[in-house]
């Protein structure tokens, strides 16, 4: 009875392991520079690190980071096509171990400097930042991108209060993490769901929401969400916003939200099992 017993809880321990286990090995390359300038390469590690930092925050997945100071080396510095960029990802990932790559580059990053003069004779100076960049997630199995690569322009000003041009890259690289962020949770399992409606109308339209995602995934109180519809019309991507959320409540791993808008519509797609998923609100730039 004991060996029985025994054996029960080993079977238990494995099969609720099994059921944490990352259901992803993604392979972090990081963001390379398409030209060597320090501003560059700086951004593509800062980049880097928000990516990674965002990966680690999905339990679904394991991430397999590059080491930060392999990201500047000669080889990444030089002038290298897309295709042999992309070989050379696809041969890392193996090589790391992972079931897919995630790469990125930095197109362009530039800081301008604005000057108006006061009526006073006093002058203002502010910053503008601009970052391009690209990301892609490649299956190693078949060497193509998941969801096809993105690219995204982000800009940031310094205000008037002295920000500096530091402070107009933050506010550019704060854009940036949201788009990445919205990014991932398209092209990897995420775990941000509708858990319930805990209000609805007398009609059945739902008021209110709790979700699968807290403090657990970075999520803030007054945070705006989005609903999205993904459809695949002729192997393009269609995205549709439903509805809109505002986050009233975080909790550690589940946050309380209310239907803004769209919540008819979240209705009827609900009610026909679609395919929908929650993103975090572009910020307009």
């Amino acid at each position: 009875m004991r060996n029985v017993f025994t054996s029960f809880v080993f079977l238990s321990v494995t099969l609720f392991c099994r059921a944490q286990e990352p259901v992803m090995q993604v392979a972090s390359w990081g963001f390379s520079a398409a030209v060597g300038e320090e501003d560059d390469l700086r951004e593509a590690a800062m980049l880097t690190s928000i990516t990674n930092e965002l990966l680690g925050r999905n339990a679904r997945i394991a991430v397999i980071n590059r080491k930060i100071d392999e990201l500047v080396d000669k080889e990444r510095e030089e002038q290298m096509n897309a295709e042999y960029i992309r070989g050379r990802i696809a041969k890392q990932g193996t090589a790391m171990g992972g079931t897919h790559q995630l790469a990125g580059f930095v197109n362009s990053c530039s800081i301008s400097e604005q000057r108006t003069r006061n009526s006073n004779g006093t002058e203002n100076i502010t910053y503008q930042a601009s970052v391009t960049f690209e990301v892609m997630l490649i299956d190693q199995a078949t060497g193509q991108n998941v969801g096809g690569s993105r690219s995204y322009t982000v800009t940031g000003g310094s205000g008037l209060f002295g920000a500096g041009p530091d402070g107009a890259l933050a506010t550019a690289n704060k854009r940036a993490k949201r788009k990445i962020a919205n990014w991932l949770m398209t092209v990897l399992p995420s775990d941000l769901k509708i858990l319930k409606v805990t209000d609805s109308t007398g009609k059945g339209v739902p008021t209110r929401l709790m979700v699968k995602g807290g403090s657990d995934i970075g999520m803030g109180k007054g945070e705006d969400l989005i609903i999205v519809e993904y459809e695949m019309l002729d192997g393009v991507p269609i995205e549709s916003t439903i509805a809109e959320l505002n986050v009233t409540e975080v909790k550690a791993a589940s946050s309380e939200c209310k239907v803004r808008k769209g919540g008819s519509e979240l209705k009827a797609k609900r009610d026909a099992k679609a395919e929908l998923k929650i993103l975090f609100k572009p910020d307009n730039d």
